[in-house]
C-alpha cells in the first residue's frame, strides 16, 4: 500500500500504475451506468439483469467471491473500494469479466 490510499498494481515490464480513489470511484459510475442502461434497453429490472450477468460471469469461469462482489457494486449495495478493485485487476489483468457480461447480456443485440 502505498500514502494516500493508492495501491500499486504491478505489471511485468509495465511501469507501475497507480489505482487511486478517484479512478476506482470513475470506474464504478461507469460501470453502474452501463449496467443500468443495459437493464432500461432490455426492459428488465436490476434483479432480473442480474440474474443474466451473473450467469454469464458463471459461464466465463469467475469465482464466487468474484461475482458476489460484482453485484455487491452494480447493484449498488457496496460501494468499490481501492482494495477490493486492486485484487480484481490483480486476478484479471488482461480482462474486464463484469464489462463483458454487461455487454454481452445486456448491451449486444
Amino acid at each position: 500500500m502505498v500514502e494516500d490510499n493508492r495501491q500499486v498494481l504491478n505489471g511485468t515490464d509495465e511501469p507501475q500504475k497507480l489505482l487511486t480513489a478517484e479512478v476506482v470511484r470513475q470506474w464504478q459510475a461507469g460501470v453502474r451506468g452501463l449496467f443500468e442502461t443495459g437493464a432500461a434497453k432490455k426492459r428488465l429490472t436490476p434483479e432480473q439483469a442480474w440474474a443474466l450477468v451473473d450467469a454469464e460471469l458463471r459461464r466465463m469461469g469467475l469465482n464466487l467471491d468474484d461475482i458476489d462482489w460484482g453485484r455487491e457494486i452494480v447493484l449498488r449495495i457496496k460501494d468499490a473500494t481501492v482494495a477490493g478493485t486492486s485484487r480484481m485487476c490483480t486476478r484479471y489483468q488482461d480482462r474486464t469479466p463484469l464489462i463483458d457480461a454487461i455487454n454481452t447480456v445486456l448491451c449486444e443485440n
